[in-house]
Formats: structure tokens, sequence, C-alpha cells
């Protein structure tokens, strides 16, 4: 009867933890959207994640989210701002960057748009980027303009992860002048200054669910037309290019090793792209991971 009892306290004191910590969550969800709402008045926010209250002794970090807002939606962009809160963190830090996930969208488009016209659909762009406010109207400012190498803007890297059927059949030297006019693009009419790196990965991605569902951006991975094409991953079934497409447009941006690819890189963040054939454009082994 003693251990009966020991349980029945036991369990209600997990409900009421459960319950506390649910109450501060909402707290803090309900006060980071007010100071957001004060900020930005025309725009309406909500929580796409979160935003969820975990204590972890490995770390400072309280709570965790995802913010998301209609002004994002009506962009038809499909990530919000992912916080990291610390216990007594109000999250005004927060508010700058906010403004500035605008100004380096404006920045990327072009970017973007190119890169699928070079590489095809089955492509990601990863332009990293100090989130400065200053730095994004800087570029903006002079994107189509003739400067000097040295007055162009830059970032920390650029990458490109792109997906084909087999590493084996791609066409190296076409694929090195596809990186190349995808460079000089960058630094000649957007004049941004970045170290480019190219992952060309295979079909061996697209099999593996683990490897597939991570990569999905997490608000994503309950979506309907999302969660049918990671089932058909997880029974082996095979599926389409449009499926594929559907998949990388929700991917996070940032791709890890732990697949088979293949990599050319090329630098112009210091000094200016030579031309083809001049420049150092250096392609990798297969790698196994």
């Amino acid at each position: 009867m003693k251990k009966l009892f020991i349980l029945i306290l036991s369990f209600l004191f997990i409900i009421s933890c459960k319950d506390e910590t649910k109450k501060v969550s909402l707290k803090k969800n309900k006060e980071i959207i007010s100071m957001f709402n004060s900020k930005y008045p025309d725009d309406k926010f909500y929580f796409i994640q979160g935003l969820d209250y975990e204590k972890d002794i490995n770390t400072n970090i309280r709570y965790r989210g995802i913010l998301y807002s209609d002004r994002l939606e009506k962009l038809g962009y499909p990530f919000g701002m992912e916080l990291a809160l610390e216990e007594n963190d109000d999250g005004w830090v927060y508010l700058s960057d906010y403004e500035a996930m605008f100004l380096k969208i404006e920045v990327d488009k072009p970017i973007e748009q190119k890169m699928k016209e070079i590489f095809g659909e089955l492509s990601v762009l990863n332009n990293n980027f100090y989130p400065s406010l200053e730095g994004f109207r800087g570029m903006l400012k002079i994107i189509g303009k003739e400067i000097p190498f040295e007055d162009k803007g830059r970032a920390d890297y650029t990458v490109v992860n792109l997906f084909v059927d087999r590493l084996e059949d791609i066409d190296k030297e076409l694929m090195k002048k596809k990186t190349y006019e995808f460079a000089k693009f960058m630094q000649d009419e957007i004049n941004l200054k970045t170290y480019l790196q190219v992952y060309i990965r295979d079909n061996s991605f697209f099999e593996d669910y683990e490897l597939v569902f991570y990569q999905v951006y997490p608000p994503f991975r309950e979506k309907e037309e999302i969660k049918k094409i990671l089932e058909k991953i997880k029974t082996k079934e095979e599926i389409s290019k449009q499926e594929k497409i559907s998949l990388i447009n929700v991917f996070y941006k940032d791709i890890g090793f732990n697949s088979r690819y293949q990599t050319i890189f090329t630098n112009f963040s210091d000094k200016s792209l030579r031309k083809y054939g001049d420049s150092a454009l250096r392609i990798g082994l297969i790698i196994e991971e």
C-alpha cells in the first residue's frame, strides 16, 4: 500500500511539473509575441514551433522556438526565426534580426534564381552572412553596379548543395564551368566576394529516411504532402524528381556531411576571379560517409 501511495504521489508530482512548465512556456510565448507586435505593429506573429521551456544542465538556454509572421508567409518564405533564450532573456536582440531576414531574402533572391538557372531545381543555396542590418542594406545598394573589387560586399562563405542521380556519371568539366559561371555572376553582378563551395550529392541521400527526415525543417515534417513523401522513403519506395524538389524546398539550408558527396571549391573572397582555366577550381574525390 505504501509503494502504491508513493507511486501516486510521484505521478501527481510529474503532472504538476508538466503543467507548471506549460504555464511558464505560454507566459514567455506571450511576452515575446507582444514585444514583436509592439516593434512591428503591421505584422502578425506566431510560433510555428514552441516556444518550449527546457532545462538542460549542459546549456544556459531555457526556451527554444521558431517565430513566424504573416509577412514571411506572404513572401512564400518557409523558414521562421529560430529563438534560443536564457532564463531571463527578453529576446530584444532578435528584433533587428527579424528585419535583417527580409533584407537577406532580397539579397539572396537573384542569387538563388541564378543558381537554379545554372544548376537546376535540385539545388539549395546557403549564403552565410553575418546578420547585420547595415551590411545587408549596403549589399542592396551595390547590386548591379560597376565597382572596384575591393569595394564589393562579402559573405563568410556560400554553399550550393546540388543533387544528381549518380556521382559517377557527372561531367566534371561541365560542373566546373557551371561553378565558374555562378561565381562570376556573384562577383560581377551581385558584387559579392565569397568562398564558393559546391557539394554534389546523389540519390543515396534520398534513400536514407533518417537523413532526409532530420534535414526537413521541423514545422514541415507533419505537413501532409511532406509526410507522404517521407513515408515513401521510409518504405523504400522511389520518389519522383518533383517530390525531391518539394523536399529540398523545406530543407534546412545547412546540409551535413553524413552522405556521399563530391565537391568543387573556388575562393574569390580576397582576390578577383581570373578567366576560366586560370582560376583555381578544385574538384574533390567522391567522399563516402
